[in-house]
């Protein structure tokens, strides 16, 4: 894919690139400084890019250049370059109670969240009370939003739980 994250979570930690030849062809592909193929092949190559730079190391968020050089072996034909651009996202969605602000709330107040990140695909939330684990109020979104999840001046006082997830288009879940 275009977009992933290479955070070892096993969801798109790798992009795959696949170049078409319809002749034996000298093949340079790069990102970077790392050098991910450099040889004659008679057709078609597939090259799984991990994420890393040349030393090892996962390069950062952001956008990064695939380069893929393909010559005649001959040398009877010029030289095509061909750049692409993958990008990488190995953050994890943002994900924020605005309210309550602690462990407790009173009936005047609202339970609201923010959800964020410029790669979002879905969001889920949702309020359980402990005492029956009857869900009494859920949200779910593809897009950055602050939603007020449930006003609990209509709530009985008492324990319950807040569930919220959201995962962005390289599979990152928060």
């Amino acid at each position: 894919p275009l977009l992933f994250s290479p955070n070892g979570d096993h969801v798109l930690d790798t992009s795959r690139i696949t170049v078409g030849l319809l002749a034996p062809t000298l093949v340079e592909l790069e990102i970077g400084s790392r050098e991910l193929f450099n040889s004659l092949t008679p057709g078609s190559i597939t090259v799984d890019w991990d994420g890393r730079d040349s030393m090892g190391a996962t390069v950062a968020d952001g956008a990064h250049t695939v380069s893929i050089r393909a010559s005649d072996p001959l040398g009877l034909l010029s030289p095509e370059t061909l750049m692409l651009t993958v990008l990488v996202d190995g953050t994890v969605p943002e994900m924020i109670v605005n309210q309550p602000t602690g462990t407790h709330a009173n009936g005047s107040q609202s339970v609201r969240l923010s959800f964020g990140d410029v790669h979002l695909t879905e969001f889920s939330t949702s309020i359980k009370r402990v005492a029956d684990g009857v869900t009494i109020a859920s949200i779910h979104g593809t897009q950055s939003t602050t939603s007020t999840l449930l006003e609990l001046n209509n709530q009985a006082e008492g324990e319950y739980q807040l569930f919220a997830q959201a995962r962005h288009g390289a599979g990152t879940r928060s």
